[in-house]
């Protein structure tokens, strides 16, 4: 595996989830694909899911909620509050 693909992710606190991972690819790119739901909806979740569902609140204090669906009506869906916003390196 190249450098390019590994993803570290870490825990610093309980509150609090870091992914690292370097990208053969613009940095603003890259924050495009993290912050707009027209791109989230292209990449996030498992192979073979959707997501129908993705709102985004970008600012500090405001939230993203998802809701992706799956094979045989699965669904899961996950709330986030943006804490801290510095474009374009840290959400």
């Amino acid at each position: 595996m190249s450098e390019t693909m590994k993803t570290q992710l870490t825990t610093p606190s309980e509150r609090e989830m870091l992914v690292t991972r370097t990208f053969d690819a613009p940095r603003d790119l890259v924050w495009q694909m993290w912050t707009r739901a027209e791109h989230l909806k292209h990449w996030w979740g498992p192979d073979g899911w959707s997501l129908p569902i993705c709102e985004i609140d970008f600012r500090p204090g405001g939230s993203w909620f998802y809701c992706m669906a799956g094979p045989d009506d699965m669904q899961s869906c996950g709330k986030a509050t943006y804490l801290e916003i510095a474009a374009p390196e840290r959400l």
